[in-house]
């Protein structure tokens, strides 16, 4: 139960804590991604916000 907890709520800070970036550090957090999943996410994040690079890095990943 503790981990199960522990999971959901650090899951759930992580999301709040995505949120709160603004478009250029989620950019930037897809150009330092370790994976084309990572980095797809965070471009996936900053193109919704209409940061044309990262719309431009997101197509690439395609």
């Amino acid at each position: 139960m503790k981990k199960t907890l522990t999971l959901f709520f650090g899951a759930t800070l992580s999301l709040i804590a995505a949120s709160c970036l603004s478009p250029d550090d989620q950019y930037q957090k897809g150009k330092d991604a370790q994976s084309y999943e990572e980095s797809a996410k965070w471009y996936k994040k900053a193109a919704e916000s209409g940061h044309v690079d990262a719309q431009y890095e997101l197509a690439e990943c395609y």
